[in-house]
């Protein structure tokens, strides 16, 4: 997660965002390059590991 502001005169003047899943599922980005050709079940998996905001559960036996 990464914020970037812009200061003028003490006053910040902008502010901008940039999230996780911005950057991995950029056409560029990590995830739109390691989906290409796995199968559903390998694709949530990859999904779940480099996106924090994607939701997931973990479970004990």
């Amino acid at each position: 997660l990464i914020h970037m502001a812009r200061m003028e005169n003490g006053l910040i003047a902008d502010y901008k965002i940039l999230a996780p899943t911005e950057w991995n599922f950029h056409p560029d980005g990590v995830a739109s390059q390691a989906l290409a050709g796995l199968v559903p079940d390998q694709a949530r998996a990859l999904v779940e590991a480099i996106d924090p905001c994607v939701d997931f559960e973990v479970r004990a036996a």
